[in-house]
């Protein structure tokens, strides 16, 4: 009966701020949208006693009920907050209407950079890592060596290369081809199309060298979210095909490593895929609210680097530590060494302020997602601008497993924002 409660509380929540902010509707998707709709995910898994039979029992369980409950709630009265600052106390608007694909010389000047600048952090990351992940795939490679691979090649690389990376496939790679995307939707010429395809073509080897799934399958969900946005409707044979493509590379990477038959695989991917969105991240979050406090005191800002600045204490490897202890007592085998229990946003605020800096800290995002919400709505004013808006989107889903911070910096949600208002200054008018 508890657990029905707590879910009851988040929907009601849930649809109260859907609704007034309007962030998911018919023919779009907004940036806060995309976030509060996948955070809300991991909360169905209330609804399955038998999955929360044994974590009830867990030190942290009700804690982290809490932590979920305030974070629906703040992240969707900091968007508000926003809205009522920065926008005049209006929800932005969003309806697309059709503007033209028609590119200028200077956009198309610095997007021919753009995409001088990925191929020649793709070149480096060949020519840099001894190792490629995605190479490995197609040799005799086991489990192990492929995960020590991706740890080992780019987890664990030093310096600035390993930003570069994460901006190049998380933002200047997703960009080209939802602008490629959409400029062949807008066209419909032979031209258009063969340039989409050779960008698509590349940006999948790219984001594929690490051998990590998500970064492929982004590429396909930016690619549905401006299809939707510009089509405004979608219809079941459509998503259907999306769905395959979206998933294709994930399902072909655990097949590859799979004992199991093809259908067999099938299956079974199907069920992490579901288990992915709502029991494992529910599952993974916990256990930081399991450990913090009860077993360690909060650390006050030592997993995050920014912190540490003001803190002068050393740097504390949540990530790996949570990783480390959810497999268990006995010997740990040497791949999984540098694992990481990567957990929603809320596991990190928690392990190092408790609930109060829960409380704080999606209150912040929500602001921020909403301010960006607002000032980047207004520029939408050509195809490239309209593409970081969506890749920005999802950048920000990155919080299901990254630090605030991180998904700011790390991983490029501020030069996706400050590229899309760069970009919308380029071209005069509006659409």
């Amino acid at each position: 009966m508890m657990l029905f409660i707590y879910f009851l509380i988040n929907l009601v929540v849930f649809t109260f701020f859907v609704k007034k902010l309007r962030l998911i509707g018919r023919g779009f998707i907004s940036l806060p949208g995309v976030y509060y709709f996948f955070s809300f995910l991991p909360v169905i898994s209330l609804l399955f006693y038998n999955l929360m039979a044994v974590d009830m029992k867990r030190l942290g369980f009700y804690d982290y009920l809490n932590a979920i409950t305030l974070h629906t709630t703040f992240v969707g009265l900091g968007v508000f907050f926003s809205y009522f600052i920065f926008n005049s106390k209006r929800v932005p608007s969003r309806e697309l209407l059709y503007f033209s694909s028609s590119i200028n010389k200077s956009t198309r000047f610095f997007l021919y950079i753009v995409v001088f600048l990925s191929f020649f952090i793709f070149i480096h990351q060949v020519l840099v890592i001894p190792k490629i992940p995605f190479l490995m795939i197609f040799s005799d490679s086991s489990v192990s060596e492929l995960t020590m691979a991706r740890e080992g090649g780019y987890k664990l690389q030093g310096g600035l290369s390993v930003y570069f990376w994460h901006f190049s496939r998380m933002v200047f790679v997703p960009m080209l081809v939802v602008v490629s995307f959409t400029n062949y939707y807008l066209n419909k010429s032979k031209k258009s199309l063969i340039f989409f395809i050779l960008i698509l073509l590349f940006g999948v080897f790219n984001n594929a060298l690490s051998g990590a799934k998500a970064p492929v399958a982004l590429l396909f969900l930016c690619i549905l979210i401006a299809y939707i946005s510009l089509n405004g409707n979608l219809k079941l044979r459509k998503l259907f095909m999306f769905l395959l493509l979206i998933f294709v590379f994930p399902f072909f990477v655990e097949y590859i490593y799979s004992d199991l038959g093809l259908f067999e695989s099938i299956e079974f991917f199907i069920l992490k895929v579901v288990n992915r969105f709502s029991y494992e991240t529910f599952d993974r979050t916990l256990s930081y609210f399991d450990t913090f406090p009860y077993n360690i005191d909060y650390l006050g800002g030592r997993t995050n680097s920014l912190f540490m600045i003001f803190s002068q204490k050393e740097y504390f490897n949540v990530q790996n530590y949570i990783f480390i202890e959810r497999l268990g007592s006995g010997q740990v085998k040497e791949h999984l060494l540098n694992g990481y229990a990567n957990a929603h946003f809320i596991g990190y605020m928690n392990a190092d302020f408790g609930l109060s800096g829960v409380l704080v800290s999606c209150f912040f995002i929500g602001v921020i997602l909403g301010g960006m919400d607002v000032f980047s709505s207004k520029k939408l004013n050509n195809i490239v601008s309209f593409s970081l808006y969506i890749v920005m989107a999802f950048i920000f889903w990155k919080l299901m497993g990254s630090q605030p911070t991180s998904v700011l910096f790390s991983h490029g949600a501020l030069l996706a924002f400050f590229l899309l208002l760069f970009f919308s200054k380029l071209t005069k008018g509006r659409y």
